[in-house]
């Protein structure tokens, strides 16, 4: 996976509403799904422009489905998700775990809602 993120929104107003920085991640994004569990992994590399330091991020995931499957979809699941954020300079460690829900009501929409609590 690639992603590019431009710098938007004024870094001198006050609160910021942008970071001001150029963005680019590369990273890799593995899943597993069945009628069981589904399995979920992400692991990248952040490059930010100008003086910040770039970054390691990853992210685990384990869903399980609470209602039985069947179509059309109705499908509510549960996640347990581990994400984690590693800056090189200073090199702070940051892992959260989100616990949430996802409501599936039909074919074409989707509702996802979690919190992370910090761990490390």
């Amino acid at each position: 996976m690639v992603k590019q993120t431009f710098p938007t929104g004024k870094t001198s107003s006050s609160p910021a509403i942008g970071s001001g920085l150029s963005q680019t991640y590369i990273g890799i994004v593995m899943g597993k799904l069945t009628t069981k569990k589904g399995l979920y992994a992400d692991f990248g590399y952040n490059m930010t422009n100008k003086d910040t330091s770039d970054d390691f991020l990853y992210n685990f995931s384990l869903g399980v489905p609470l209602l039985p499957h069947k179509y059309p979809q109705k499908q509510l699941n549960t996640y347990l998700e581990f994400n984690g954020n590693y800056a090189f300079d200073p090199k702070v460690h940051t892992l959260f775990i989100s616990p949430g829900f996802q409501f599936i009501p039909g074919r074409r929409i989707l509702f996802e809602t979690s919190f992370q609590i910090t761990v490390l």
